[in-house]
């Protein structure tokens, strides 16, 4: 990985780090070439784990996570499919962050956990102000 400029418009995290490349070469910052150690010094990014070997599955995709749910094989199918969830008929492995941890999978790399970033797991919980404001206009129709 080659970086150049400085770090302070960016932020490196849960990256696992890995090259055929002697270690002392598998970064570059501005030029100069650099270790995991040096890298994580350099960049601020202390959880980068070196992991050895291939990825298990590194052709994991959205096309393979929509075959893999079943919905036809590409990743048109399975946003398509989950445009058509509701509170009524909902699947959570068509949500973004099961695909995205699937193909982290592939890549060696652990899955996020639920509210590891600003990410919302399925529908809103009934009783909700979220669920009060989504069903609302659903209730006022039916007046």
């Amino acid at each position: 990985m080659a970086h150049q400029a400085g770090f302070a418009c960016f932020t490196f995290s849960d990256n696992a780090c890995s090259s055929a490349a002697k270690a002392a070469d598998w970064f570059g910052v501005d030029g100069d070439r650099l270790d995991l150690a040096r890298w994580s010094t350099a960049s601020g990014e202390t959880d980068a784990p070196a992991v050895d070997g291939s990825p298990p599955d590194p052709g994991r995709n959205l096309n393979s996570y929509a075959k893999q749910l079943g919905t036809r094989s590409t990743s048109d199918d399975s946003a398509a499919a989950a445009r058509q969830q509701s509170c009524h008929k909902y699947r959570p492995e068509l949500d973004a962050p099961n695909a995205v941890n699937d193909i982290r999978g592939g890549c060696g790399v652990p899955p996020r956990q639920p509210g590891s970033r600003k990410v919302t797991w399925g529908p809103p919980a009934r009783g909700s102000e979220a669920w009060d404001e989504d069903h609302s206009a659903q209730r006022w129709h039916r007046r």
